[in-house]
């Protein structure tokens, strides 16, 4: 038995493997050699930026080695947590590992507003990455709220914001190197290509990122369009008879045969009640009937009550001379013409 997967799925996975997989490449490559090697000797190479942020204070330098570290491992860990089945089969690792990359966020974000000041791009990069930096945290801040307080879908939607900002330490190199080779086109020389590319990525490195999650969400948060349910149309209760013309009998042969018209009654409506029962409400109408007439909801309560028949004397068989005489008829004969009749 094969199974079929719909588009939708196959994209979604695709763009997880992809997200995944250029994360993982950037969270390795990138800070490795800042890691591994003292920052003279990777100045003496040319390796990135380390010729700039040797000559920075000591403080600097142990804040860009903090934020290398701290923002590889958010990067490293973010992709997992949209992984739905490490979601539906290992809750505590899920729980774990967005614990651990909401620390490393706080710790990169706070070191890359130490190193915004002494950026490499100067004042672009001074606010480009500043603004980055305390974007970064507050979304951290306020999807670990969500998830305090139990509200999954606000927090789903602050994750999405977090890692398009995460994922900047991704676009930032795709677009220094989608740069490089446009500038040098335009005849910049190969000894400035990288300085002048690094001028535009300090906001267009998270910028369409956020655009791209913000458009995304506005996407999920429509509703789908529903079906509209097929209205019943009952037609009128005393049809119109159609106008009688002279047919053949060819015409007869072929028309279909006509239909009945449709006539719709009212239903009688129960008027034995009682003001002790929950039964005196009369019955709703029928909802493809028209409503009932004004006498019909008449409440119980203002209805004539209904009068318990009298009950007749016995009148005293003649037939019989032995017959007993009746009570009542010996009573009312020895009671004075008073106009009063007796009872038992």
């Amino acid at each position: 038995m094969t199974t079929t997967v719909p588009p939708a799925t196959r994209a979604r996975t695709a763009g997880w493997w992809w997200f995944a997989l250029t994360a993982a490449a950037i969270a390795v490559y990138a800070p490795l050699p800042y890691l591994t090697a003292p920052l003279a000797e990777l100045a003496r190479d040319d390796v990135g930026l380390a010729a700039h942020y040797a000559a920075q204070p000591g403080w600097v330098r142990a804040a860009l080695l903090v934020h290398a570290a701290c923002g590889g491992i958010a990067l490293l860990l973010s992709p997992l947590q949209f992984a739905a089945r490490l979601r539906a089969r290992a809750p505590g690792m899920h729980r774990a590992a967005g614990r651990v990359t909401l620390i490393a966020i706080a710790i990169g974000g706070a070191s890359g507003l130490l190193l915004a000041p002494f950026s490499f791009a100067g004042p672009v990069g001074t606010a480009g990455f500043g603004s980055l930096a305390l974007l970064w945290t507050l979304c951290a801040a306020l999807a670990f709220r969500a998830i305090r307080r139990g509200d999954i879908n606000s927090h789903r939607r602050w994750a999405i914001r977090l890692f398009a900002l995460t994922y900047a330490g991704v676009t930032l190199r795709l677009w220094v190197m989608l740069l490089m080779p446009i500038l040098a086109a335009t005849g910049v020389p190969e000894e400035d290509l990288f300085e002048r590319a690094y001028l535009f990525v300090p906001f267009l490195s998270w910028l369409p990122n956020v655009a791209l999650a913000e458009l995304l969400l506005h996407r999920r948060r429509q509703p789908h369009p529903q079906t509209p349910e097929p209205h019943y149309n009952p037609g009128p209760l005393n049809p119109t008879p159609a106008p009688t013309t002279r047919t053949s009998a060819s015409d007869l042969s072929r028309a279909p045969p006509p239909r009945r018209p449709r006539t719709l009654q009212h239903q009688p409506t129960p008027t034995r009640c009682t003001r002790a029962s929950n039964s005196s409400r009369a019955l709703p109408p029928h909802p493809t009937l028209p409503s009932p007439t004004p006498e019909h909801r008449q409440h119980p309560q203002q209805r004539a009550p209904r009068r318990a028949p009298r009950r007749r004397p016995t009148p005293v068989r003649r037939d019989r001379p032995d017959a007993a005489p009746d009570k009542r008829t010996t009573a009312q004969a020895r009671t004075p013409t008073t106009g009063v009749t007796a009872r038992n």
